[in-house]
């Protein structure tokens, strides 16, 4: 059984602003929109067998962005 991955990465500060703060509507979209380019890469038959992964890339600096201590509870 071959078994492929497709991976790709979001960059989460890209969704944060210091006036708005963390758009989660503009994330899940665009998450929702990576995830069905990755089945369609995959043929549509995404599977346990031919999974996607995606990484969430930049929390760090999300954090300081946000102007949080990485040890505070709101992090």
């Amino acid at each position: 059984v071959e078994c492929s991955i497709i991976a790709a990465s979001v960059s989460l500060p890209r969704f944060h602003s210091v006036e708005a703060g963390f758009d989660i509507d503009a994330f899940e979209t665009a998450v929702r929109t990576l995830c069905r380019a990755m089945d369609g890469a995959h043929g549509g038959n995404a599977s346990p067998h031919r999974p996607i992964v995606i990484r969430l890339e930049g929390l760090a600096a999300l954090i300081m962005r946000s102007g949080l201590a990485y040890d505070s509870a709101e992090a």
